[in-house]
């Protein structure tokens, strides 16, 4: 049984009590602007709770640690050697993530860092590797979005993402088509994402202004302040 985070009493565990006990709330961030941010991550932990047992939290991030050792085990046992000294790499860092992230649950620390390793190596792989191309494209692209809702400070990996594409493309070992049907998966979660985030905050994209809009349940003032103190 892993302990609560040490943030997770300030707002994270409160979020997912109240989205338990209430329907769609329009501008809950009005409640704690904290409330603005909470990933992915935490809408899945709020349908774990057993009453108030909450076991299957510490059952979902350590299923994020069991995730990157199989893909450091899978990477360290595969015949291409770069994917070898990846899946080392990989694994002597982790005892310094640890260190500095207390596996505990409530966190999203540590689960979109792991996304974000897994993404980074996956897209490297996409140009090694040409067996299931248009399959590892589709896992490429979710993994993304999905790291994407877990920390939206991540959006700026939608530059890595584009870069690995155009070069695919340029290498004419795929084509946009192809791509833009591979991304239908993906573009049906960031439609429902945003959607999310418009309901909660106002904004599409908190806390930044320019994807906001004035409604009845914005406050641009208070998400002008939250982007500023971000930056």
């Amino acid at each position: 049984y892993m302990k609560v985070g040490y943030d997770g009493g300030l707002y994270h565990l409160p979020h997912q009590a109240i989205i338990r006990e209430n329907k769609i709330i329009f501008g809950l961030f009005n409640l704690h602007e904290r409330f603005g941010i909470i990933s992915i991550y935490g809408y899945i932990s709020s349908v774990l709770w057993l009453k108030n047992n909450l076991l299957l939290l510490s059952y979902l991030q350590g299923f994020f640690y069991l995730f990157l050792f199989i893909f450091i085990k899978e990477l360290i046992n595969d015949q291409n050697y770069k994917k070898k000294i990846l899946g080392f790499a990989t694994l002597i860092f982790v005892p310094i993530w640890i260190r500095f992230v207390d596996p505990s649950f409530s966190l999203v620390d540590m689960p979109s860092a792991i996304i974000f390793i897994f993404c980074f190596i996956k897209g490297i792989d996409l140009l090694e590797s040409k067996e299931n191309l248009s399959i590892n494209i589709k896992i490429f692209l979710i993994s993304s979005v999905l790291l994407f809702t877990l920390k939206t400070l991540y959006a700026i990996f939608a530059f890595y993402v584009c870069f690995i594409l155009l070069l695919l493309i340029k290498e004419k070992r795929i084509y946009l088509s192809n791509i833009l049907y591979a991304s239908i998966p993906s573009i049906i979660l960031i439609f429902i994402w945003l959607t999310k985030n418009y309901i909660n905050t106002g904004c599409l994209i908190f806390p930044s202004v320019l994807t906001c809009f004035n409604t009845d349940w914005s406050d641009i003032l208070l998400t002008q302040h939250i982007f500023s103190e971000i930056e």
